[in-house]
């Protein structure tokens, strides 16, 4: 079945999966979303939980956004590349990541990726993405309006986004992790 019919979403959307805590940045969000006035496209909030949900909603309310805006919760991990790949853009507002996983399952599958100039995500994304400051959603609201537009450009990220995620794998990690080791058994041999 298709995964995009199990979750009644049958317009172009913007995409966010992960927490709804106060870092997570998730109402700002839901403000750039809101000031870029596409009618025809939603935003799909996939993770958090049940008890930040009604924050979420009422701030969709009061912005005029309500309708638009999907509060999906919990999916599982199966579902997501499907819901990464049908996406205009998976979008992380965060303000403070270690790493930030998801950046790399949205690349992975050519997802654009929009991510906020904050901690790690513009490492992580790199040229594989676009970044947007964390003062003001009108700089995110305006990529928004620019990836849902402009066919050029989401294919762009696309194809950036997929050429990005070819630096991560678990095999590289893996062989970084024993090159480091290796180098610590030397340093400390000498």
């Amino acid at each position: 079945r298709n995964v995009c019919e199990k979750w009644k979403l049958t317009r172009p959307y913007f995409f966010y999966v992960g927490g709804w805590e106060g870092r997570k940045n998730v109402p700002f969000l839901v403000r750039a979303f809101a000031k870029s006035v596409r009618t025809e496209v939603d935003l799909v909030l996939a993770g958090g939980h049940d008890r930040e949900r009604a924050a979420l909603q009422q701030l969709a309310a009061e912005l005029g956004c309500a309708e638009r805006v999907k509060l999906l919760g919990f999916v599982p991990d199966a579902d997501l590349p499907a819901l990464y790949a049908g996406a205009l853009a998976f979008v992380y507002p965060s303000e403070y990541e270690g790493f930030g996983l998801q950046v790399c399952e949205a690349m992975a599958v050519g997802c654009p990726v929009l991510v906020a100039r904050a901690t790690s995500l513009p490492e992580i994304a790199g040229n594989g993405g676009e970044t947007f400051t964390l003062d003001d959603p009108t700089e995110l609201a305006g990529l928004l309006c620019r990836v849902a537009d402009d066919d050029a450009f989401r294919s762009d990220l696309s194809r950036r986004a997929k050429l990005r995620a070819s630096d991560f794998s678990w095999d590289k990690t893996a062989a970084e992790t024993v090159r480091v080791y290796q180098q610590l058994q030397g340093a400390v041999r000498t």
